[in-house]
């Protein structure tokens, strides 16, 4: 399901991680897109990219330590349709993938999709997210909405982009093994969403350690 066309504002985007950090072979964009034709151009981003797996960021491991430790918190994500994004690794464009939610495409749901990045000396195996909170609503047909800015009280008045990631990093509570630390990635462009809400993530990416062990 295609959810949004994003409204083009003046931001500032691909920011250093950390100043100082030698982390050069970390390359990525910042957003997903919704084609890989003419993907530089700003009005084809969809979704910030707002949640890392690093050390032992692999498909296979991701994919099983977030069934494992989510399922163990009470969260399940079964279901894998929705529409197709593409990811941007060492300037060029590819396909999502994979993706995740806790509902179908015809209601509100948590949801992510991922992309796999090649072994960093610092950060190891990553796998880059765009999680976010999906709102049925009614925009010609049905499709999907992201909350504004406001939303959401009990995360700092964050808007769905911010929920969503929230709702990944709860699902690790309490699992051993998860080290975890925000950074700031600066992609705050806002989305204009389907339904007229306006909404942008926080800037900050969510860290999070994925162990070497399968479940």
């Amino acid at each position: 399901m295609k959810r949004i066309k994003l409204l083009l504002v003046p931001v500032v985007t691909a920011v250093a991680l950390t100043a100082g950090s030698a982390r050069a072979d970390f390359n990525i964009g910042y957003y997903t897109h919704d084609t890989c034709v003419n993907w530089s151009d700003p009005n084809t981003r969809v979704d910030p990219i707002n949640f890392v797996f690093f050390q032992w960021g692999t498909i296979a491991r991701v994919e099983n330590q977030l069934y494992t430790h989510a399922g163990a918190n009470g969260y399940y994500w079964y279901d894998h349709d929705g529409g197709t994004q593409y990811f941007i690794s060492h300037s060029s464009c590819n396909v999502q993938y994979y993706q995740f939610a806790d509902g179908g495409v015809l209601s509100s749901r948590d949801h992510f999709r991922e992309y796999p990045i090649h072994s960093d000396s610092t950060l190891g195996y990553t796998m880059i997210t765009d999680a976010h909170r999906d709102e049925l609503v009614w925009c010609g047909k049905p499709n999907h909405a992201i909350k504004p800015n406001g939303s959401y009280a009990g995360i700092g008045n964050g808007s769905g982009f911010d929920y969503g990631q929230w709702q990944l990093y709860r699902m690790f509570y309490g699992q051993v093994n998860h080290s975890t630390y925000q950074i700031w990635f600066g992609n705050t462009q806002v989305m204009r969403q389907c339904n007229g809400w306006m909404a942008s993530d926080n800037g900050y990416a969510q860290m999070m350690q994925a162990h070497q062990v399968n479940h």
